[in-house]
């Protein structure tokens, strides 16, 4: 079990990155549906934050369960245009030393025993870039560049995956409310309990407390885009270079990758 880091010094108005890595967007189809056409035959939408060498020097104090697969509660990510106040709460489904283990639960997401049955249900990528979870503050931020696809499709503006986004992400006490509907609270140590325990949403107080399955958190549109602010930049990646493949361990030949490449729905 994860033992709890040094809680995340605040500087206020100053964005200093906490944590970058690689960012993996995903959808599941709806039971029985071949080809995807739309927002209404997807079932659920996942991301991945795979943190880079840098920043994974974490996991030698908390046994490497660093890379984590959220689930999105409303399929979509938040709006990113200014003035915008939809916020999205998302599930943290899992946690793993290497993001190659999700390569197991994505899998298991598609339970057909053929080859074509499986690639029915199988998870389909829609998106890879990098990502910075950010200090700002009163406040932190998950912040994100694509890279692929080269240009949003049909399936990236459905899902509202944009070019570069800032969300301002907070996480939820085990004891407050939210629609997702979790019978097991995360398991958080005592630290992080009393950490939030005078809040109902608190800011990233702990990089520790995205590190317990079953966590929730609230991605809300930003007021700031801090991507530049910290030097966040895409790497140049190609339908022969990505790593959504190599990283998450999921096989081209069976996971369709129009979405990925072209914005395609499929």
């Amino acid at each position: 079990m994860p033992s709890a880091s040094q809680p995340v010094e605040v500087q206020t108005n100053v964005a200093t990155m906490l944590e970058s890595g690689d960012i993996f967007f995903l959808y599941l189809p709806q039971p029985g549906v071949r080809h995807v056409r739309g927002l209404d035959q997807v079932a659920r939408t996942y991301f991945v934050l795979s943190p880079r060498p840098a920043h994974a020097q974490r996991a030698r104090h908390q046994e490497g369960r660093h890379h984590r697969l959220f689930s999105l509660h409303a399929l979509r990510l938040p709006p990113t245009q200014p003035g915008a106040h939809q916020g999205v709460w998302a599930l943290l489904e899992q946690v793993a030393p290497s993001a190659e283990v999700f390569d197991h639960r994505l899998d298991a997401l598609g339970n057909g025993k053929t080859v074509a049955e499986k690639q029915i249900a199988l998870v389909r990528p829609a998106g890879e870039g990098r990502y910075a979870l950010v200090d700002h503050g009163e406040h932190q931020h998950l912040a994100y560049v694509l890279e692929l696809p080269t240009e949003l499709g049909e399936v990236q503006r459905a899902l509202r995956i944009a070019q570069r986004a800032t969300y301002t992400l907070q996480v939820k006490a085990p004891d407050a409310a939210s629609p997702l509907l979790v019978d097991i609270p995360p398991a958080y140590p005592g630290k992080l309990r009393e950490l939030l325990a005078p809040w109902e949403l608190a800011p990233l107080l702990d990089l520790a407390l995205l590190d317990y399955p079953r966590a929730q958190v609230y991605l809300a549109p930003a007021q700031e885009d801090v991507v530049d602010e910290v030097g966040l930049k895409p790497d140049h990646e190609f339908n022969t270079t990505a790593e959504t493949f190599s990283r998450l361990r999921l096989e081209a030949h069976l996971h369709p990758t129009a979405p990925l490449f072209t914005g395609d729905w499929a």
